[in-house]
């Protein structure tokens, strides 16, 4: 089974290539006793029956992964000089090929798909539900496990989403710079909560579950959808949910994933039952582009990918009318969720701010954050963006990786041709803007599920000579218990699980503060961390926290500088700083102790001044 050859090498060059440790090595050992146990089970090429075919894309996978490791070993090692790395790199080529060489001439056939796989199985869709609420509830801090989400950029949506209940406008009187999409999910999680995460706690559970369902869905097209297929992707969610690309949750990353893998399956499906795309598949299409398009624009790499492959197919095969019908019917659900928002911000008077907010700014004030890449260096840069990020989220690159080796074994290589051209595209599009926020590659994690057929098909050939159902499922749990602790180990969250509210400064402030009725309230340097929400109260200053784009727009600064200045605001927060305001006292300081997305625990400080009552105070 030469598929399995190439899991096994492909597993075989990211343990090589990430130098894992701690933890890690769990899953290295984990291979070899499945290697030990299924190798003689796995036939093994010929040497003289390679053909030219194998032999050149053997070396480019191997290429591939050497490039992969010396850009890595560059960056992480001071002591390592690009010679040596490079020195390496070539040793390991030298070995990796004969590895990828074994499969031959022979390449992966796939089972018969079973008509009963598409059957709607309502058990199902309650394991997928009861998979997507627990995983969200252990893993993210919009949990009722948590006193509240710290995650800055959660806070920013939460906020955005509450103030149209509050009579505010958003982009207008309040600014953010993400799509209105995302905050009208969020105002209906302040409808169900209004000054706690449990409503986004729903809706991350929700498309959890819809992320599960399809990545389930999407192994059932290439293996027996059995217990196993359920086990066994359970630990595949909890490993990239823990990954420090997810940090918190509430990302627009996290809530754009089920579309993704949604997209891969139906591609995927209409390659294996060899027929058309239906118009339920093209309405899950377009649905999915429209939620990008208005969630967060750089996230649409994907969709732009998939319509520029369905493109270029259809019309090398003179098929226009057949582009024509897709191209109608993916529309609809973008013109069905496009109108009303329109409408919604046309009816509201913010039509034209939140072009000017969410387009104008995003497209080019972003763009000048780090000094600019030339448009002919996007995409290298955005690549190596990729590799670079992949670095710090080992479990996603390691399921990409395998995903790629797999899908790259099979005989029909439209798989691995619409893998590798929505991957490339939406790489390219989510480093576009020059940014490099940490989270942004969790973009890509739609790429990791497709990652675990492999794992799936390993475990069944490692036990296929015992013939035990039970010890099948009895290993697969294992493995889900085994990966389920490392999740919960490895996850930034988890540091704060169960701990109390009143233990937060945003919660200790809210205790100064009259909120009988809306105050006011200023985060002078630092973004929204959940000040807002604590006290029940809604931005009065347009510009109410710090911003990324603070460096680029200097009317942000300038503008709280000057809410200060005039006695706007009755209460203004800092963090790690102490300032002398006029007409403002300290008041109380307060200490915050988490984990960051690199893994390393710090300490905030903030302080909390009041309006005084004299004009001239000091």
């Amino acid at each position: 089974m030469s598929g399995m050859i190439l899991f096994l090498t492909s597993f075989v060059s990211v343990s090589f290539l990430l130098l894992p440790k701690g933890t890690e090595l769990l899953f290295v050992l984990m291979a070899v006793i499945l290697f030990a146990l299924a190798k003689n089970k796995i036939p093994v090429s010929s040497l003289n029956s390679i053909q030219k075919k194998p032999l050149i894309r053997s070396i480019a996978l191997s290429g591939l992964l050497v490039i992969y490791f010396i850009i890595n070993c560059y960056g992480r090692y001071e002591n390592m000089n690009i010679m040596l790395a490079m020195i390496v790199g070539i040793v390991f080529l030298l070995l990796s090929i004969p590895l990828t060489l074994r499969i031959g001439s022979k390449e992966a056939d796939l089972p018969e798909l079973s008509p009963k796989e598409e059957e709607k199985n309502a058990a199902s869709l309650i394991f997928s539900l009861a998979v997507g609420f627990i995983t969200v509830l252990i893993l993210s801090q919009s949990s009722p496990l948590y006193p509240c989400n710290n995650w800055s950029d959660a806070n920013c949506f939460l906020t955005l989403g509450r103030t149209p209940l509050h009579g505010r406008k958003m982009y207008s009187e309040v600014f953010d710079h993400k799509g209105p999409l995302l905050y009208l999910i969020h105002t209906v999680s302040a409808l169900i909560s209004p000054d706690s995460f449990l409503g986004m706690y729903i809706i991350q559970s929700l498309f959890c579950a819809m992320t599960h369902r399809f990545m389930v869905k999407t192994a059932g097209l290439f293996t027996k959808k059995d217990r196993t297929v359920y086990l066994l992707s359970i630990p595949a969610l909890f490993l990239l949910f823990s990954s420090n690309a997810y940090f918190y949750g509430d990302s627009t990353e996290e809530l754009l994933l089920p579309f993704v893998i949604a997209g891969i399956y139906v591609i995927f499906k209409s390659f294996r039952k060899e027929e058309d795309l239906s118009k339920k598949d093209m309405l899950i299409l377009g649905s999915g582009a429209a939620f990008a398009f208005w969630i967060k624009f750089t996230l649409c790499g994907f969709w732009i990918g998939a319509i520029l492959y369905m493109v270029f197919r259809l019309l090398r095969r003179h098929e226009g009318k057949k582009l024509l019908k897709y191209a109608l019917w993916f529309c609809v659900p973008c013109i069905a969720i496009s109108v009303p928002i329109l409408i919604l911000l046309a009816a509201t008077s913010t039509l034209s701010d939140m072009f000017t907010v969410y387009f104008y700014n995003n497209m080019f004030s972003y763009q000048s954050l780090n000094g600019g890449i030339p448009i002919f260096g996007k995409l290298p840069y955005s690549l190596i963006l990729t590799i670079m990020k992949l670095d710090t989220n080992h479990v996603m690159a390691a399921l990409i990786v395998s995903a790629i080796f797999y899908l790259s074994s099979l005989k029909d290589k439209r798989y691995i041709t619409f893998y590798s051209v929505t991957f490339v595209t939406t790489a390219f599009f989510v480093f576009f803007g020059d940014s490099q926020m940490f989270y942004y590659i969790f973009g890509l994690a739609g790429f990791a599920l497709p990652g675990i057929i492999p794992w799936i098909l390993l475990v069944r050939r490692a036990l296929a000579p015992k013939d035990s159902r039970r010890l099948l499922t009895v290993i697969s749990a294992a493995a889900l218990l085994s990966c389920c602790i490392y999740a919960f180990s490895a996850s930034c969250a988890t540091f704060e699980i169960f701990t109390k509210r009143s233990d937060l400064p945003s919660y200790k402030f809210a205790e100064y503060m009259d909120t009988s009725e809306n105050v006011s309230i200023l985060n002078f340097d630092f973004p929204d961390s959940g000040f807002y929400s604590a006290s029940g109260s809604v931005p009065t200053e347009k510009y109410y926290c710090k911003y990324n784009l603070d460096d680029v727009l200097p009317e942000i600064m300038s503008s709280r500088i000057r809410a200060i200045a005039e006695r706007r605001v009755e209460y203004v927060i800092t963090r790690n700083h102490v300032y002398n305001f006029k007409n403002y006292d300290l008041i109380a300081s307060a200490d915050l102790t988490e984990i960051d997305f690199d893994g390393e625990v710090g300490t905030d400080t903030y302080f909390l001044y009041r309006r005084n009552e004299g004009e001239n105070h000091g």
